[in-house]
């Protein structure tokens, strides 16, 4: 089997190969053998005609013409009665074998009319198995046969011709037609031994490709369900978020009307469960936040709306919002921008919206400790330039079997059942996805029990090439 038939059969399905591998052995018994048959005994033919006219006749020219038509006939014979009968044996019997076995004869016949034993085609005789494709064993026998046919014609010389045939000549020409038929068994046998292999990498080759299709298949399908899975949860979240939101500013207006007309005096305990429900409402519309913003970040729909601000003007607008968080669990906000002066060209809510997780985990993970945000702008002057958020804290820091798992969704620093910190665990998720859109680079320090900085480096001037849709209404704190 040649390497591109046999490569051919390896991208094969089963069914597919094994009607390859009828048709391949149906070509090559029924229209290659017969073709190189006639070949092959045409040209011996031809050498018979020429040593014939060339060397000397050993036989009259009527016995030859008796030859040529016995092969000629033989050959057609032969072919015809594999074309019929092919399909009805192959199951059966192995209908080569016979057939080269006559070959033999044709080629002891040939070198009987050019002189028998002394004639120098008797070599064809053994040279006949060199292209055997029979199996080891039947080779084997036909090993055997060749120096017994050449014998035989041996004594059919002595016997009918009458002529004597000299010992020497004829036990050298036998010996060495045995010799040379053995050898031919040692080549096909390493010839099997090798095919027989390619056959097995083949077969091995032709399963694993299947199962790698059925594999692959199956983690095809697989994603496919799983993405669709995530789309629908992304859609129901994004859907139910947005019901959320009208009630929940609803009870937040609501409430703090009523908490503007009541006195202060007469009504200071319920002004502060009040305030408590405005809290609460005002949590989980930060989650609500959340969710809808890794909605987005999950669909690919997040975009950057670049427009130009002053720096400063943002760093007092997130301070001033984060404030009452640091007051309410004792801690103390240092900001410091000495420096830092005119205009940023990038997204501002997403770049607010970063700066708010941020200060919001530092708050939310410290107590009676100091959170500090310093801004400075580094890179000289020009488009290279860059402003740097750094902001720190003194809490708890990150443990190192949580920092793998630091930007990964609904990952929190405290995990414990009685929740402490609280929080979606979706902030730092959704600033480093803020950050990777607006190109600037997220990074941090920690130590646990020292506290972390968190350092975000943006960019003085984003390139319009990003996207053009509204920014998200962010959340007022972070998660």
């Amino acid at each position: 089997m040649s390497n591109d038939s046999a490569a051919a059969e390896a991208r094969l399905d089963p069914f597919e190969a094994d009607q390859q591998q009828r048709l391949s052995a149906w070509r090559y018994n029924v229209v290659t053998v017969p073709v190189i048959r006639l070949l092959g005994l045409n040209a011996i033919a031809v050498a018979v005609l020429l040593h014939h006219h060339l060397i000397g006749a050993a036989v009259p020219q009527s016995a030859l013409v008796a030859f040529f038509a016995a092969v000629e006939v033989y050959c057609l014979a032969s072919w015809g009665m594999l074309v019929l009968l092919w399909d009805r044996l192959k199951g059966h019997m192995d209908i080569q074998f016979p057939l080269l076995a006559l070959d033999l004869v044709v080629c002891v016949v040939a070198t009987y009319v050019t002189g028998a034993e002394r004639s120098w085609l008797f070599f064809l005789i053994a040279l006949r198995l060199s292209d055997s494709s029979i199996g080891e064993k039947r080779t084997l026998l036909l090993a055997h046969l060749v120096p017994a046919l050449y014998l035989a014609m041996l004594w059919y010389v002595s016997r009918f011709d009458g002529r004597p045939v000299p010992f020497g000549p004829a036990a050298v020409n036998t010996f060495t037609l045995y010799g040379t038929s053995l050898y031919f068994v040692m080549i096909g046998r390493t010839a099997s031994g090798l095919r027989a292999k390619a056959l097995s990498a083949i077969h091995v080759s032709r399963d694993l490709i299947a199962q790698l299709e059925e594999k692959s298949g199956r983690l095809e399908f697989s994603m496919d369900k799983a993405q669709e899975a995530s789309r629908e949860k992304s859609r129901l979240l994004a859907t139910v978020s947005h019901e959320l939101r009208t009630p929940l500013t609803a009870i937040i207006t609501q409430t703090e009307l009523v908490m503007e007309e009541a006195d202060p005096a007469k009504d200071a305990a319920v002004i502060e469960d009040l305030a408590q429900v405005v809290t609460a409402a005002r949590q989980l519309s930060e989650i609500i936040d959340d969710l809808l913003d890794v909605s987005r970040i999950e669909t690919g729909r997040l975009t950057v709306s670049i427009e130009r601000f002053d720096a400063v003007a943002l760093i007092r607008e997130v301070t001033a919002m984060i404030e009452p968080m640091v007051a309410r669990d004792n801690n103390r906000l240092e900001v410091i921008h000495e420096g830092v002066s005119g205009s940023i060209r990038t997204d501002r809510a997403r770049l607010r919206r970063i700066l708010l997780i941020l200060l919001g985990n530092a708050v939310k993970f410290t107590a009676n400790g100091t959170v500090k945000l310093d801004v400075l702008r580094t890179g000289g002057h020009g488009a290279g330039q860059s402003v740097v958020f750094r902001v720190s804290d003194t809490g708890i820091g990150i443990t190192e079997d949580l920092r793998a798992t630091l930007f990964t969704p609904f990952t929190q620093g405290d995990s414990s059942t009685t929740r402490k910190y609280g929080g979606t665990g979706l902030g730092l998720v959704i600033a480093k996805r803020y950050a990777e859109l607006i190109a600037a680079d997220l990074s941090y320090e920690t130590a646990v029990g020292m506290g972390t900085t968190f350092t975000l480096t943006v960019p003085v001037t984003l390139p319009v090439a990003d996207a053009d849709v509204e920014p998200t209404a962010p959340a007022e704190a972070g998660t």
